[in-house]
């Protein structure tokens, strides 16, 4: 298992609650009368309008913290054994970051380009390894 693959999934694992609890949403409220609506983390008032902060989940529900999810399991796939599976992962997450990449898919960007590193990298050090053990020097009772 390669540095990149490990560290793609701890970058997914953290930015996926990370973007779902932070306050990264802000509403803007203009009144006749200037009063401040009751939600809302970070209430300020002037002049008649309310700015506010929320999170992705107070706004979206728990839906949005599924969708935050996917990626996680998408980067998960950079762990598997089989090349294929981590090329399939690298796409999949590369294709959730440009099709989500107006709302939570630019934080995924990092996570997505390490999972594409694991995938090229785990597979020219597989190539290595067989070719070392090909050899003249080769021990014996290893299938060729």
């Amino acid at each position: 298992m390669n540095w990149a693959g490990r560290l793609a999934v701890a970058l997914a694992i953290v930015t996926a609650p990370a973007v779902v609890l932070l306050p990264l949403g802000r509403l803007e409220t203009c009144t006749a009368t200037g009063t401040a609506p009751a939600t809302g983390s970070t209430t300020k008032t002037s002049g008649g309008c309310t700015t506010s902060t929320t999170t992705l989940l107070a706004s979206e529900g728990y839906g949005a913290a599924l969708a935050a999810g996917i990626p996680v399991l998408f980067a998960a796939g950079a762990l598997a054994p089989q090349r294929g599976v981590r090329i399939a992962a690298a796409a999949l997450l590369s294709v959730f970051c440009l099709l989500a990449g107006f709302s939570i898919g630019l934080f995924f960007v990092p996570s997505a380009v390490l999972v594409v590193i694991a995938a090229a990298r785990s597979g020219a050090t597989n190539v290595s390894a067989r070719r070392a053990c090909s050899g003249p020097g080769r021990p014996p009772g290893l299938p060729s």
